[in-house]
């Protein structure tokens, strides 16, 4: 089936369009967003299975009653139909049709056009956009993978994968993956159980003797046990015992204790207050005498006072008599401080001498060298050394690599000099190419030539051979002229005869002549017509080859000139394209031309070698390359790193006090120096500390000799000696002795009276003694004491009377427990708490025991059971014969399993080369076309066995899933396999058309023009294409290659006319800026595909986003997003433009999406609107780094907004944008701020 004309009355946001006339290959319609080219896709499929109007209905927002129809004129089996399909409501429609053909139904006709495609296969097939041509899962729907993977895997195949499984479900119960389960591991199980089991039969008879040890031992045990537990019992009645004394015991302390909180009171006298107010006043008469007795002992005083030697000496006897005491003290240690002052001065000059000439100790007093610091500085320096280390190491790998990436790079220049000059490898590469298809085409030209000379001549030999032997011999010639001469002369006869004489006769005459003239002419034509013929025959060949060897000839002579001038130019040191000396070429004969041209081809072998060796080399320089920048961007990282790592060295020497040093050493020098300086300083002042307490004793010595001397009025004496002073008192001292005498008589007077004195005091004391005994009987330091005892006296008996009944009661609970002896200690250490807990555990270990006995008795009788077991057992000759028995059966089980192993190598072999090999046909015309489409880097696409999910081989013969390749490769692929089935279809009498819905959008430019190449391809063979696109590149890219481009009409101002032409290039200047135009670009994508941006147009580029588009085409929103947002009227740009994000977060109710969300793509929607040439992955970079208005961007400089995008990109989230595209450059952020300066203002759609 051909399309040829498409008319719509009424279809979406179509009418009243005609689209005519289609051609029978591929057919290029042009429009931008929301013209409705996938509404046409839709509609073709609508005519052919019928419409599937809600969801057009509701994207165009029509209403129910609008009445849809729309034909297509198509020519079918050489038939031309009008086919039309119309319906008003939301059913499928009603189809109908006009031809030439009569008696043909409407089910027939849709029968023969689907030949069996149902709606499925045609949507997944036939008709398909960028969404379903990017899903791999519209490949695998039931009825699409049988076309594509085969409704079975064959005999063959299915023979391996059941030969596989049996082999696989063989191994596993022998022996699982992991080596834990299966017949092997129980029979090796079985036989370690029959190995134990064996070894301890033969250990049977050691085991039989030591039963009676065990059954000792137990027994043993158990006497022990037992014994434990009546200890145990013996404190648990001990503890319960002491709980229950503890009380009563306690009582009777305290009630002891305040018996002693009273005074003891014993004896106390009877009428005692009475006793003790006589001894008051008996003590009040004899004071009065003693009054008087002392008034006479200081008359005697003053007496012995006026007679008194006036000698200041003998005042300050004792403290001279103090000071001749301690001289010879005073004088050993003044010794001693001498000798201290001696150390102190050597270490003080050592001190000097660490500090240096221009330094004291108060300069390094703060650095405090203690352990913590000291170590504080070690792990410093060693983070600073480790951080020094890895910079050197990561500078000299640089260092390294950019060597050897120079070298490379002048060695790679220097081949590029001499093999491209000046152009690039890819035009060498394929300008040798085509120089080598001139060559292998010259051959077979000059094969043609050869092969035609060598048939003109003998078609020549055979002209010559038939005008040489196949004419009549010159003697038949004769005969039969005779013959025609005797026939000619019987006719004339015969009419003579037959006027003159009898008619018969001459009749017969007549005949006879006729005869032999027919004879001769039938002989003659017979043998001469024939040699024409062939001679006609042979002189038309020989013309035929004629012509043919001239256009050989020519063609020959066209690429002989091309070919001799680049071997005459390469002889001459120059390339092949040089466009020189084409004038004044000497002719070459045939043995030269064949020399030259097997030269040629080899020197262009060794070329294209060389150039693809230089290709090589180039992308393993750019890995070089690309490794550089890692290894300085690992070098910047280790550099900051160092930076840090150092200034936290400076610092630390900084706050322990130390000269900032980047040298370790020296710094460590310092901290040695610092620290020798403080060790001698202290060993100074410890120094000056020992001796300080002798030199004060000594200065203290001094000053009491030079203060006795000034309060002497002796200042005549030199108080710097104070030890011959000392002396010189000492001997004064003992002159005045004798002059005491006299005082001594008076003294003797004033002693007598003292005496009598003394024996009123006797008398006093006694008294004081009597009233003490008094107090002291009744318990009292005073009077008020012993009256305040005499109360309390009788407080205490009543004490007494309670503690006689606690102590009974006391008794009678010790007679409870006669056995048990409980010492005060224990009641006075006794804790109730402490008790019960230790009663506690003392029940739970008697538990223990108890059940320890239990568990000895059991094994007493199991032991016992044992012991008669042992002597019955007759075991050990089955299990030697279970043995050999598990034996036999791993070894057959091991010969299985090694079988099964080898089979399942054998079969993986087999299962890999049948599954490259013997592919479904559709696959197989699949790789074709696939590497048609990526230019010959994938070569085959073939599926696992019983699987449906292709794989693909490159040219390097490794193997890729789907999910490992680009997404332009992955829908180059896709669109394989479309392709291949629809040939599949195609030869089997399928003629649907293919509608392809801009499907090439994401290939670049080189898999672009061979996709078009492709499909150019299999629309020769008879495939009609229709390929709707909104981009003008591929527009023009499809006139550049034979298919002009239809324009649609907007379908909001269409008319019923045909759609426009597509405006035709009319100048170079155009392409060479659309080209530069689409150059310009950046597409961020996942292939590495996107253009690079090394050339800029010098014109404003266009405007990548409008207030008119599908929501889908705003940055962030894919097509999931999309269709929330279609769900609550939010279909076009600007309708999210003029949304309110509160309300749109709140209808979606989906969880990421909130109203900061749907601000942010508002902003990143609003920059690609106003800035011209900025994508969607532009305006998400710039609004993450807070630019949200094109002002902003306008106003600020290039250095700045690089700075904040380079910052952006390292993130998670600008690492997320970017995924494994292009990274914005410096020119292109330039270039960005030089479009929003162009920015137009954001109108209402």
């Amino acid at each position: 089936m051909k399309i040829t004309r498409i008319h719509i009355d009424e279809f979406g946001n179509w009418n009243d369009l005609n689209l005519a006339p289609f051609n029978a290959g591929v057919n290029v319609f042009y429009g931008p967003n929301e013209t409705g080219k996938s509404t046409l896709m839709r509609m073709i499929r609508s005519v052919l299975y019928g419409f599937q109007t809600e969801g057009i209905r509701e994207q165009s927002r029509v209403p129910d009653s609008t009445h849809w129809s729309a034909l297509l004129d198509i020519k079918h089996k050489g038939q031309v139909y009008e086919i039309r399909r119309q319906t008003n409501s939301r059913d499928r429609g009603h189809f109908s049709f006009q031809g030439e053909t009569r008696g043909l139904s409407n089910q027939d006709l849709l029968a023969s056009l689907h030949a069996g495609v149902n709606e499925s296969v045609f949507e997944n097939v036939f008709a398909i956009g960028l969404n379903e041509l990017q899903e791999l899962g519209t490949l695998h729907g039931d009825q699409v993978a049988q076309h594509i993977y085969g409704l079975s895997l064959g005999p063959e195949g299915q023979a391996i994968l059941d030969a596989s499984s049996e082999v696989v479900r063989s191994r596993q119960q022998l022996l699982s993956p992991d080596f834990k389960t299966g017949k092997l591991v129980d029979l090796y199980q079985k036989l370690d159980d029959v190995n134990a089991k064996l070894a301890d039969l033969e250990q049977q008879t050691q085991r039989f003797f030591s039963l009676s040890d065990d059954l000792q031992m137990l027994c043993t045990e158990s006497d022990s046990l037992k014994k434990r537990r009546e200890g145990l019992q013996y404190q648990i009645r001990g503890h319960r015992f002491l709980d229950r004394i503890w009380k009563p015991w306690q009582e009777v302390q305290t009630l002891h204790q305040k018996l002693r909180q009273l005074p003891v009171v014993n004896d106390f006298p009877e009428d005692g207050v009475a006793l003790l107010n006589d001894y008051d006043r008996e003590l009040k008469q004899i004071k009065e005498k003693l009054t008087e007795l002392k008034v006479d002992l200081k008359r005697v005083s003053a007496e012995a006072e006026q007679n008194k030697i006036d000698n200041d000496l003998l005042n300050f006897a004792p403290n001279i008599q103090s000071l001749v005491d301690q001289k010879n003290w005073i004088i050993d240690l003044e010794r001693q401080y001498k000798a201290g002052e001696t150390r102190a001065r050597d270490a003080e000059l050592t001190l000097q001498k660490y500090l240096g000439p221009n330094q004291t100790l108060d300069e390094i007093s703060h650095i405090k060298t203690t352990p913590d610091n000291n170590q504080r500085l070690i792990d410093a320096a060693h983070q600073y050394r480790i951080a020094l280390r890895k910079r050197k190491n990561t500078h000299q790998r640089y260092k390294k690599v950019s060597r050897k990436y120079q070298q490379t790079l002048a060695h790679l220049q220097e081949q590029s000099n001499r093999l491209l000059n000046g152009h690039s490898i890819d035009e060498e590469l394929q300008k040798a190419r085509e120089r080598m298809k001139h060559l292998e085409r010259l051959s077979q030209l000059r094969m043609r030539e050869s092969e035609c000379i060598i048939r003109q001549e003998a078609v020549k030999e055979q002209l010559a051979r038939l005008q040489t032997h196949s004419r009549i011999p010159s003697w038949a010639k004769k005969t039969l002229f005779g013959f025609a001469l005797a026939g000619i002369l019987l006719l004339i006869a015969g009419a003579w005869r037959g006027v003159t004489d009898v008619i018969y006769i001459g009749l017969i005459y007549c005949l006879t002549g006729l005869f032999l003239g027919g004879t001769t002419w039938a002989i003659k034509k017979h043998f001469e017509v024939d040699v024409d013929d062939q001679v006609e025959d042979l002189q038309d060949k020989s013309w035929a080859l004629d012509v043919h060897l001239r256009e050989t000839r020519q063609e020959i002579e066209r690429l002989l000139e091309d070919e001799y001038f680049s071997l005459k130019l390469i002889t001459e040191g120059h390339s092949l394209t040089t466009d020189r000396y084409r004038e004044n070429i000497p002719e070459l004969n045939f043995n030269d031309e064949n020399i030259l041209r097997a030269d040629l081809l080899h020197g262009l072998a060794l070329k294209i070698g060389e150039l693809e060796q230089l290709k090589v080399a180039q992308e393993q320089t750019q890995k070089t390359r690309q490794l550089l920048v890692k290894l300085r961007n690992r070098s910047q990282e280790i550099q900051r790193e160092f930076s840090s790592k150092r200034h936290e060295w400076c610092e630390c020497l900084k706050e322990l006090g130390l000269t900032e040093t980047l040298k370790i050493n020296e710094a460590f020098q310092m901290w040695q120096h610092v620290s020798n300086v403080h060790l001698h300083a202290d060993q100074f002042q410890q120094e000056k500390k020992r001796i300080q307490p002798l030199g004060e004793i000594i200065n203290a010595y001094s000053s009491r000799v030079h203060d006795l001397g000034q309060r002497m009025g002796r200042n005549q004496h030199e108080f710097d000696k104070p030890f011959e002073v000392v002396s010189q008192w000492e001997s004064e001292i003992e002159t005045f002795a004798e002059h005491q005498k006299e005082l001594t008589r008076l003294r003797k007077e004033e002693q007598k009276i003292s005496q009598e004195s003394d024996v009123l005091e006797l008398k006093l004391e006694e008294l004081n003694h009597k009233c003490s005994r008094l107090l002291i009987r009744g318990g009292a330091a005073n009077r008020d004491e012993f009256i305040q005892r005499a109360v309390s006296l009788e407080e205490r008996i009543q004490l007494e009377s309670v503690l006689e009944d606690a102590q009974a009661e006391l008794e009678k609970a010790s007679r409870s427990e006669n056995e048990l002896a409980i010492v005060e200690e224990d009641l006075m250490d006794f804790n109730s708490d402490e008790n019960a807990e230790h009663l506690e555990m003392l029940n739970l270990e008697l538990e223990d025991i108890e059940s320890d006995l239990v568990t000895t008795a059991e094994n007493m009788g199991r032991l016992k059971q044992d012991y008669q077991n042992a002597k019955n057992d007759r075991s050990s000759a089955h299990l030697r014969f279970e043995r050999e028995q598990i034996l036999e059966q791993i070894r057959q089980a091991s010969e299985k399993w090694f079988s099964a192993e080898a089979s399942s190598v054998g079969l993986s072999k087999l299962r890999s080369e049948y599954e490259r090999n013997c592919q479904p046909e559709t696959l197989a015309i699949a790789s074709e076309y696939l590497s048609q489409l990526t230019n010959g880097k994938y070569k085959n696409i073939w599926t696992p066995l019983g699987e449906q999910f292709p794989k693909i081989d490159d040219q390097q013969g490794q193997t890729l899933t789907v999910s490992k390749l680009s997404s332009g490769t992955r829908e180059q692929l896709f669109l394989a396999i479309r392709l291949a089935m629809v040939e599949r279809f195609r030869n089997n009498g399928v003629e649907l058309p293919m509608i392809l819905d801009d499907v090439l959008v994401n290939f670049d430019q080189s898999r672009t023009v061979a996709a078009i190449e492709t499909l150019n391809t299999v629309a020769k063979k008879g495939q009609q294409f229709l390929l709707f696109t909104c981009h003008l590149h591929l527009a023009r890219l499809f006139e550049e290659h034979g298919c002009p481009p239809v324009r649609l009409p907007d379908s909001s101002s269409q008319s019923a006319n045909s759609p426009n032409q597509f405006p035709p290039q009319n100048d170079e200047t155009e392409q060479k800026k659309e080209r530069e135009s689409l150059l310009g670009r950046r597409d961020y994508r996942r292939d590495h595909s996107h253009a690079s941006s090394t050339v800029h147009s010098q014109l404003i580029p266009p405007f990548y986003l409008d207030r008119s588009m599908p929501v889908e085409e705003a940055p962030s929103i894919g097509v999931k997003t999309a269709n929330r947002l279609g769900k609550i009227d939010i279909l076009t740009v600007n309708d999210f433009l003029e949304c309110n994000p509160e309300v749109v977060s709140k209808k979606l109710k989906v969880s990421h999406i909130n109203q900061n969300t749907i601000r942010e793509w508002k902003k990143q929607a609003k920059l690609a609107c106003c800035i011209p040439g900025l994508r969607g992955h532009d305006a998400q970079i710039l609004v993450s780094c807070g630019f949200f208005e094109p002002e902003t961007i306008a106003h600020t400089s290039p250095q700045v907004l690089f700075g904040r995008v380079k910052s952006f990109i390292k993130t998670n989230a600008g690492r997320r944008i970017i995924r494994n595209g292009k990274k914005p450059n410096f020119k292109e952020v330039s270039n960005w701020i030089l479009w929003a300066q162009k920015a137009r203002e954001l109108k209402a759609a």
